[in-house]
């Protein structure tokens, strides 16, 4: 929801709280919510069922500004608070996306999240909770991601986080495919084992951005590029299809982290309990092949073999509409009664046991 300010990061621009027309902006999230939820008998539900969709879409998250932050002049923080004082005194159950700014690196984030925990620590029991995840974003290299792979290890639980717009960044200035190399796509999932490992702090995450059209680029990278007549997915689009079609609802314990971890090496597993099945990522941000340790220490038994997913390649390799499938995952079976099992360098693996 728009807060009455446009982006910090290109302009100046906004509409002061004092000013009428700031209530507008305060208005429209809340007409939003009646249009997505509301009643066919009120005003915005009864417009959206005159639109062909009587049922409510039944709306549950609303972010409340995007990248924003906190100066004296766009009080970000009083603008955040209006909007939930709002929202919450017409729709309790709504629970509110805070913004931490651009980074993760600056004063804007540590500033926001101390309003965020402070706020919310002096709530009282019964009220809503004042934000139930903050909007962090990090454009970053890929040593980033590897180095901060334990990044939310140590958070706070009491409020979420939503990993809104996250992407490694090899090289800079140009806006074609070949930002979307295996290099970026493997630091991506080394850094997604650590959103997964702390799933019950990152209760949301998406990479971003998601289109390119080739030719008119306004930004590099992103997830899928096209042009009139093909769709190009790329190495970072399988990384993220190989983590969302491969998680379990239970995180298990890996051993050994920090190990893995001084070899380009990151991990983490969940089982899904209503079909047994595990899964296990096992992500390689060396250029050398890599043999992982392998041992299950639980009280039920695991098969022999596993269906193995497998992406990898030179660093630089990428897709492009003119060769779309230059990278793509394989599938293999793999025997997994050993004692370790091998990784290719620069590579990322889904076992599904």
């Amino acid at each position: 929801c728009n807060v009455g300010m446009a982006c910090q990061y290109e302009s100046i621009e906004r509409f002061e709280l004092e000013d009428d027309i700031f209530n507008c902006f305060v208005q429209d999230a809340l007409d939003l919510i009646e249009f997505a939820n509301g009643g066919k008998d009120t005003k915005w539900g009864g417009l959206r069922a005159s639109m062909g969709h009587p049922e409510p879409f039944n709306l549950e998250l609303l972010g409340i500004g995007n990248e924003q932050w906190q100066t004296p002049e766009s009080r970000f923080f009083e603008r955040y608070e209006i909007f939930e004082k709002a929202v919450h005194g017409a729709c309790p159950g709504i629970r509110l996306i805070g913004s931490a700014g651009p980074d993760v690196t600056s004063d804007h984030y540590t500033d926001a999240w101390k309003f965020y925990r402070e706020t919310a620590a002096g709530r009282g029991e019964g009220e809503p909770e004042f934000a139930y995840a903050i909007d962090e974003h990090y454009y970053v290299s890929p040593d980033w991601m590897l180095s901060n792979n334990c990044f939310y290890d140590d958070y706070p639980r009491n409020i979420g986080v939503f990993a809104g717009e996250y992407a490694a960044h090899v090289g800079r200035g140009s806006r074609t495919p070949e930002r979307n190399c295996i290099a970026a796509a493997v630091a991506e999932a080394a850094f997604m084992t650590g959103l997964e490992r702390n799933a019950d702090v990152v209760r949301l995450a998406s990479y971003a951005p998601l289109f390119a059209r080739e030719g008119y680029v306004q930004w590099a990278p992103d997830m899928i590029w096209f042009d009139d007549n093909t769709v190009c997915r790329t190495p970072n689009y399988y990384v993220q299809k190989m983590f969302s079609c491969g998680t379990g609802s239970e995180e298990l314990v890996v051993e050994g982290l920090e190990d893995l971890r001084e070899n380009r090496v990151f991990a983490s597993a969940s089982r899904d309990p209503e079909s047994g099945k595990i899964y296990a990522k096992l992500v390689n941000a060396s250029d050398r092949a890599f043999e992982v340790p392998l041992k299950f220490d639980m009280t039920v038994s695991c098969a022999d073999k596993a269906a193995m997913t497998v992406l990898s390649g030179r660093p630089d390799a990428y897709n492009s509409v003119r060769n779309p499938e230059a990278v793509t995952p394989k599938t293999s079976t793999a025997d997994i009664s050993g004692s370790s099992l091998k990784l290719d360098g620069m590579s990322v693996v889904l076992l599904e046991i």
